[in-house]
């Protein structure tokens, strides 16, 4: 193994955080989403959102499986992502009107 740091994505608990409150969920809430309320506990995702620490690949896939988000998307340092073109997956997020698709 090399002795250099692992490149961590910018910005990813921001956009984690982003995603929640886009979706109107509380931390614990977001868990029971992701189905991962028994395996994390609620400071996990604490910790997550403020680049404490950084979320196992499973994690960021169900984020991608359960909110309807690429994790491209999600990892990507130069797409941020806004509740205006947020899939609308609560009643919370629904309110807010997405963008119209291309054809």
């Amino acid at each position: 193994m090399g002795t250099r740091p692992r490149h961590r994505p910018e910005r990813l608990g921001e956009k984690l955080l982003e995603i929640r409150n886009a979706l109107g969920l509380s931390q614990s809430e977001l868990l029971k989403r992701l189905e991962a309320d028994e395996d994390l506990a609620f400071t996990a995702s604490l910790e997550y959102e403020s680049d404490k620490r950084e979320p196992p690949l499973w994690l960021l896939l169900a984020y991608g499986a359960r909110c309807g988000l690429s994790t491209s998307k999600t990892l990507s340092t130069t797409t941020w992502i806004c509740p205006t073109n947020f899939p609308a997956t609560s009643t919370t997020a629904a309110s807010t009107q997405a963008p119209p698709r291309r054809r």
